[in-house]
């Protein structure tokens, strides 16, 4: 008789309130409480489960719009690309969205505390210079012969959703020197190849002590089952706040062909990686999807010489 006037009791309760808070889960009937936590892990889930189909479907969204805008461009419609972008700018602004990616738990690696909520700030007009590096504001970048731009991709599902906070652009320029080595009679050639990475911080800040990883990769002349590691290359960046755009080059990569070599090598591609100062991986894309095996979530211990790595083949990781 207890039970029932225990179940009775709940029944009232819930239909008055709604909610089961702590103080009202049931001690001594285990059918009762059973019942009790099931109900409220199933509507726990519901606000979760919500913003998982809102982030995925922003997601779709946004890849759409950058697959649109790079049509555009290659049409030379410059008000399309500056309409499209502003749709992107709108939709990682909505509230509903950020609010769902706050609700979702933090991806693996885990990214850094959201920023305050805070107007964008632009970046800052001059050029700022931290060790060997400098840094430019838009429309501030030096000029380059032939700037190839590349075509980033995302090495996984995983961390695509996280071009809701940052934004990459890359692009490449070369320099050749055309060689004659006296003692061996060989025409040979140097070239070097100068990555311009830019970074757009959009909905969460850039701490000090930051990195910018670059990796060159290379491969045989017009042969893709070929690649090899070349270089790894640590950027530190300056504290980036939210709506900061700031380009930077990297010290590049130089390859060596000889005429008379059997297996000449050209530059093939990058991996980009930005790392928080406490070396947790918040954002990574490479130049293709060949490369997305060798993209790793941890620092590189230390930069590899030019030309030192192993020749790879698909599928086969990077050294660490």
């Amino acid at each position: 008789m207890q039970a029932v006037l225990t179940v009775r009791e709940e029944k009232a309760r819930f239909e008055r309130s709604g909610e089961i808070p702590d103080g009202a889960l049931a001690a001594g009937l285990p059918a009762l409480r059973k019942l009790q936590e099931a109900w409220r892990a199933q509507t726990a889930a519901v606000p979760r489960e919500q913003a998982q189909k809102i982030v995925a479907v922003s997601q779709r969204y946004l890849q759409s719009l950058a697959n649109l805008q790079k049509a555009l461009a290659a049409r030379n419609d410059a008000g399309g690309v500056a309409g499209v972008q502003a749709e992107k700018e709108r939709l990682l602004g909505n509230n509903v969205v950020r609010e769902a990616l706050a609700a979702l738990p933090p991806a693996n690696p885990v990214p850094p505390p959201p920023a305050p909520l805070v107007p964008p700030v632009r970046a800052p007009p001059t050029v700022e210079k931290l060790g060997d590096y400098t840094f430019y504001p838009p429309g501030r970048e030096p000029a380059a012969k032939e700037l190839r731009v590349l075509r980033l991709e995302f090495p996984s599902a995983d961390r695509r959703a996280a071009q809701f906070f940052y934004e990459l652009q890359a692009a490449v320029y070369s320099h050749k020197r055309d060689l004659y080595d006296r003692d061996s009679r060989t025409t040979y050639s140097i070239t070097t190849t100068i990555p311009r990475i830019t970074l757009s911080v959009k909905n969460r800040a850039v701490g000090e002590g930051s990195q910018l990883v670059v990796e060159y990769y290379s491969r045989r002349v017009a042969r893709m089952n070929s690649l090899r590691h070349e270089k790894s290359e640590v950027i530190p960046l300056p504290a980036m706040a939210r709506g900061w755009i700031l380009t930077v080059e990297g010290e590049g990569v130089r390859l060596t062909n000889e005429k008379l070599m059997i297996a000449p090598r050209e530059f093939y591609g990058l991996i980009v990686s930005l790392f928080d100062a406490g070396g947790a991986l918040l954002f990574q894309q490479c130049t293709s999807t060949a490369l997305a095996p060798n993209c790793r979530a941890t620092l590189p211990e230390a930069a590899a010489p030019a030309g030192a790595a192993d020749e790879l083949t698909p599928g086969r990781k990077a050294p660490p």
